[in-house]
């Protein structure tokens, strides 16, 4: 974000109309359009960071992590004692994550340092909190979360101005 952007952003602040009056990171600065556009604009960015969220995830889950050495069913497996549960409530971390890239961004640089608070106090937690889940796999996770959320987040920052031209 550009120093005009930031001083900006921060008259948007001053004015009283906190973090819905900055509309840069949603629709920028289109208050003319219906609310429905600023709807589906959001329901389409949303929808793309659940999307690039969920399958850059299985891809490093299945391949990359692996080939670095960190099996997370492995992980889950001597944390709990057995195999990952699979129940479908944990699609509500996701939709949380999803919020998150696309509400709480700007840019790709915004995205990363999400990514890297999000899954550096989950990771640190449970290196706290469980034998298995070792420095490795927290600094590995950590540096993957905060490069998936960068990824993410400029996945967002290069349809948002196209949405604004389509719709």
């Amino acid at each position: 974000m550009s120093s005009r952007e930031r001083l900006e952003t921060d008259e948007a602040m001053e004015s009283g109309g906190g973090l819905a009056s900055l509309g840069r990171h949603s629709d920028a600065g289109t208050r003319k359009d219906p609310a429905w556009k600023h709807a589906l604009r959001s329901f389409i960015l949303y929808v793309a960071s659940l999307l690039c969220l969920l399958v850059l995830d299985a891809i490093w889950m299945k391949g990359i992590a692996p080939a670095l050495g960190v099996d997370y069913f492995a992980v889950v497996k001597t944390v709990q004692g057995t195999d990952v549960a699979w129940r479908p409530i944990g699609l509500i971390a996701y939709l949380i994550m999803g919020w998150a890239a696309t509400f709480l961004a700007y840019n790709w640089a915004d995205s990363a340092r999400i990514g890297l608070a999000i899954y550096g106090v989950f990771d640190f937690t449970s290196t706290f909190m469980y034998h298995g889940w070792t420095i490795k796999v927290a600094i590995l996770d950590t540096i993957w979360g905060t490069l998936l959320y960068a990824i993410t987040g400029l996945v967002l920052q290069l349809l948002r101005p196209k949405l604004q031209t389509w719709l």
